[in-house]
């Protein structure tokens, strides 16, 4: 199967394997910036402004110390609404812009840089996967 035109032919094997959660799939951190995504940091800073509100003492100290998901536990655990609360500005932030130049790229890496393995690209999503329109 493949998600995008030119893409990797994906094996269906190796997805439903995925679905039955018998796979997981790593990309690495670069992967979200060509669509604009945020790193981890800028995403909980994102978070604390959509949500209208500052970092408390003990959610400086965590987020001083690079805790981001301990940070955003805690922002859970005192915000109205607690995890829905954090989860709506979550889903507000991670929107990609898909419509940016190579957003949906899916380079071919060199082969000494692939594990040994049967898929011989990396993944991105496409917008018809996402159903992301192409507004900023």
């Amino acid at each position: 199967m493949q998600f995008i035109a030119n893409g990797p032919e994906i094996p269906n094997a190796l997805l439903q394997a995925h679905e039955e959660g018998r796979v997981v799939f790593f990309c690495g951190a670069g992967i979200s910036y060509p669509a604009d995504l945020p790193g981890f940091k800028e995403l909980v800073e994102q978070i604390y402004d959509l949500t209208g509100t500052v970092l408390t003492e003990s959610e400086r100290y965590a987020f001083d110390s690079g805790q981001y998901d301990a940070t955003l536990d805690l922002l859970e655990r005192r915000l109205p609404g607690q995890r829905l609360a954090v989860r709506r500005a979550l889903a507000q932030a991670l929107k990609p812009k898909l419509c940016r130049k190579g957003a949906t790229d899916t380079p071919r890496p060199s082969w000494n840089s692939i594990p040994s393995c049967s898929i011989s690209s990396s993944f991105s999503f496409s917008r018809s996967v996402l159903g992301a329109s192409c507004q900023s």
